[in-house]
């Protein structure tokens, strides 16, 4: 597995994401900011690096990352939907420590849906740990929605 810089080539990629089911909501927190249309410019318009995570040069999905200081980085995991269920979760994190290991960040952050079990024992199984909660803190179509913080230490 691989990561790589997203290039303007894989922008139809990510775009699929945008109304698969698995990732409307995290798409939706962005409303207003960019259109579907939009992904050739994604980095620029939402603040983000992004990384294509590719197998066998096959996208599996992408590794964002969002500096919040000057040495704690927020990231996000979209895995395209044929890939999922597939055990892929832990080589994105893998391969994001790796990478992010040569960079000047101290700690990874991820924001998870408090209700969603799954993801939180993965989280805990690779390291991160539970730092904080917030309260309402993004709007969806179905109302406000409370995210839990996860970090661990790079």
């Amino acid at each position: 597995m691989r990561l790589r810089p997203y290039e303007i080539e894989d922008a139809p990629i990510l775009a699929e994401t945008y109304n698969d089911p698995a990732y409307s909501e995290y798409w939706r927190n962005f409303n207003g900011f960019f259109k579907s249309t939009d992904f050739e410019n994604i980095e620029q318009l939402l603040g983000m690096q992004i990384g294509v995570v590719e197998e066998d040069n096959t996208v599996i999905g992408f590794l964002m990352g969002q500096p919040r200081t000057n040495t704690t980085i927020c990231v996000s995991i979209i895995i395209l939907s044929k890939f999922q269920g597939k055990g892929y979760f832990e080589k994105f994190i893998e391969t994001g420590l790796k990478y992010l290991k040569g960079q000047r960040f101290h700690k990874m952050v991820t924001m998870v849906n408090p209700k969603n079990d799954l993801v939180i024992k993965l989280c805990k199984s690779l390291g991160f740990i539970e730092e904080g909660f917030f309260k309402e803190e993004r709007w969806s179509a179905d109302g406000w929605k409370d995210e839990l913080v996860m970090a661990m230490l790079i």
